[in-house]
């Protein structure tokens, strides 16, 4: 079974091109999604969805993390 993947970022082009790069990665075994703050598509996460948060600087660490909310996203 596929696993349901959600990259998010603050901007909408970032995270697509996350998104393309962990689908490569990962490549049959996961469905890659993204979300963006900025244009308000978090909003529609489907809750239990398996995330990915781009860090806001190079320093910070990448986090991953599963929704339970799809308002909160947390």
């Amino acid at each position: 079974m596929k696993q349901d993947v959600a990259v998010i970022s603050l901007d909408a082009y970032a995270g697509q091109f996350y998104a393309q790069q962990v689908q490569e990665l990962f490549g049959e075994r996961i469905t890659v999604c993204s979300y963006s703050v900025r244009d308000g598509s978090i909003e529609h996460m489907p809750a239990g969805t398996t995330s990915i948060w781009s860090p806001p600087t190079p320093s910070t660490p990448w986090e991953i993390s599963t929704s339970t909310s799809p308002s909160t996203g947390r």
